[in-house]
């Protein structure tokens, strides 16, 4: 959620919590959890509910306030403009889960240093979007972002950076990202952007460009294909030219 924010351009400043459990002690172990998280990344714990029941399913929703000054948006995205990746490639998977971890070493202060990039970079006139990779991976972060406007993007398989010991690109395109954001930005803000992406030893490569035909091209050396075309299949029915027609 912190992360979510960034993407926006924006400073985490509270966060409420709903959930549900059917034990008391495993409950009490979330709550220490969200508290530890909100101390690392100086949020407000505002409050918010709980149930416990013998019955209930464990279940957890979040709600989380923030502030930009200068708002990134996939509104803003346009054919011409780069795609990069920003992410910590030093870290290390949960288990056998689609979980790539990378705060676990770090201070708060780093922490927190890391989530302000994205506002400050904003600021500076350097991004034109951004969004967090989470649940949907890095493709489907893209798809997402590429469907408001019904846009399309070419992506350069070989070009997207990868953990030294990850052979599986597969699983890495399709993996949870502590730490993760795909941006978009004009070709002349991209070396100003690395540069300060690597201050604090993060990623950035620039993996594709946005086209007008809204289709999601892969290349791979010198074949390529379209996987994914928003002319016969939108993703998740939020569009621009939807809400239009």
């Amino acid at each position: 959620n912190v992360s979510d924010i960034a993407a926006m351009g924006g400073r985490p400043t509270a966060v409420v919590n709903a959930y549900w459990h059917n034990d008391e002690q495993e409950a009490a172990e979330l709550l220490k959890g969200i508290k530890k998280a909100c101390e690392v990344f100086g949020v407000q714990f505002s409050g918010g509910h709980t149930s416990i029941s013998p019955v209930t399913r464990p279940g957890l929703a979040v709600a989380i306030l923030g502030y930009a000054r200068s708002l990134l948006s996939c509104h803003h995205i346009e054919p011409g403009q780069a795609i990069c990746m920003i992410s910590d490639l030093k870290g290390t998977w949960h288990r056998d889960k689609p979980y790539w971890a990378t705060i676990g070493d770090q201070t708060p202060q780093q922490i927190r240093a890391r989530w302000e990039l994205l506002p400050q970079m904003a600021e500076q006139g350097l991004l034109k979007s951004a969004k967090d990779i989470s649940n949907a991976g890095l493709i489907g972060t893209l798809l997402m972002m590429l469907e408001l406007k019904q846009l399309g993007a070419v992506i350069d398989l070989n070009a997207i950076p990868r953990p030294e010991d990850c052979e599986d690109l597969a699983r890495w395109i399709k993996a949870f990202q502590s730490y993760g954001f795909i941006i978009t930005c004009d070709e002349l803000s991209k070396q100003e952007i690395t540069q300060q992406v690597s201050v604090h030893d993060l990623s950035c490569e620039q993996i594709g460009v946005v086209t007008k035909v809204p289709k999601l091209i892969m290349q791979d050396g010198e074949s390529s294909y379209t996987l994914w075309d928003f002319a016969e299949q939108l993703l998740t029915g939020f569009s621009v030219e939807k809400e239009r027609a």
